[in-house]
């Protein structure tokens, strides 16, 4: 074999070659673009999924006001349905209400430690 004989060899691999990694990056790049647009519109859906998620929320606390403050009246059986919800909501709002209660007053005892420190401080030295 000459060295012309081997370089065309050579060439004609890595010719080979090149276009083997070409089409590889090629579809590649296909299978990230598809991915990425795939990645959008997901996010995208999740973004309308939380919307309206958040309407039905407000939509349901607007209608629990109204039940609660007696304008609008429910149905006997829609209100048999409804009723131990509203009272489970007062109940977690009681308790999420002594909650904060309860971290008022720690705060309060933890400001007024700080504020004792340096008094305490200076009475030891």
């Amino acid at each position: 074999m000459d060295t012309e004989e081997l370089v065309s060899k050579v060439k004609s691999a890595l010719s080979k070659g090149a276009a083997g990694a070409m089409s590889a990056f090629e579809k590649a790049g296909d299978k990230v673009q598809k991915f990425s647009d795939a990645s959008v519109v997901k996010i995208e859906k999740k973004q309308l999924e939380m919307k309206r998620d958040a309407k039905y929320q407000a939509l349901g606390e607007k209608l629990s006001a109204l039940i609660a403050e007696k304008k609008i009246e429910l149905p006997e059986g829609v209100a048999i349905e409804v009723e131990p919800i509203q009272e489970e909501i007062q109940t977690l709002s009681n308790q999420i209400k002594e909650k904060m209660i309860c971290l008022r007053k720690e705060k309060k005892k933890l400001q007024t430690r700080i504020s004792a420190s340096p008094q305490v401080l200076l009475r030891q030295k």
